[in-house]
């Protein structure tokens, strides 16, 4: 899978052990996820609209696919290292190695980001009433990886 890492010739934010490098990686990508974003992750064949998002910690991460259905459409991401480029995107590293990235739809490679971005325009309207689910499969999933 191509992944969109930041071009090398735009500005690039490294932001790795501070504190306050990481709450800046959870800004960008809190507000990415805010105004519609797409995951590229490592193992995953294709990109996913992220329907909601819970930091764990400042390193760790839990993405809920837009329309998922349980704890198989959440996605645990555990990084070392965070990029923060000018456009905004966020790419996550674990000892050197890209494990995901986010970035804006429109940014996104993605055949069709028209039908993304409304597919996320109407996950917003039904993303509340699917909440209760989400938090049971985040639940599961922490549970899953505690045992």
């Amino acid at each position: 899978m191509i992944m969109n890492l930041p071009s090398p010739f735009s500005r690039i934010e490294r932001v790795a052990e501070s504190e306050n490098g990481k709450e800046r990686a959870k800004a960008a990508g809190e507000e990415l996820f805010a105004a519609g974003a797409i995951a590229s992750l490592h193992g995953e064949p294709r990109p996913i609209l992220i329907g909601d998002l819970q930091w764990l910690d400042g390193s760790e991460l839990l993405l809920f696919t837009a329309y998922g259905e349980g704890p198989a459409d959440v996605h645990f991401v555990s990084f070392d290292e965070a990029i923060v480029n000018e456009e905004g995107s966020v790419t996550f590293l674990f000892q050197g190695h890209v494990v995901g990235a986010i970035h804006r739809i429109e940014d996104a490679d993605v055949d069709d980001t028209d039908d993304y971005r409304i597919a996320w325009q109407l996950w917003q309207d039904v993303a509340p009433v699917h909440q209760p689910m989400i938090q049971r499969s985040y639940q599961v999933t922490q549970q899953c990886r505690l045992t």
